[in-house]
């Protein structure tokens, strides 16, 4: 699973871009933390990577 660039913000509906970078060799493992910033409303969001999603 890739992380994504943009996510919808929950505050305003805008767009939030990632702020987090990291080497190409070395991508985000499980647990690291992503932050988005929205460009609407300025908001942060500090999520964090989890590499899939349990259906349960």
């Amino acid at each position: 699973m890739t992380v994504p660039e943009t996510i919808l913000c929950v505050d305003c509906d805008g767009i939030a871009h990632l702020l987090t970078s990291w080497a190409a060799d070395t991508p985000p493992e499980p647990g690291s933390v992503l932050s988005y910033l929205c460009a609407s409303c300025w908001e942060r969001f500090d999520l964090v990577w989890e590499d899939q999603i349990d259906d349960d």
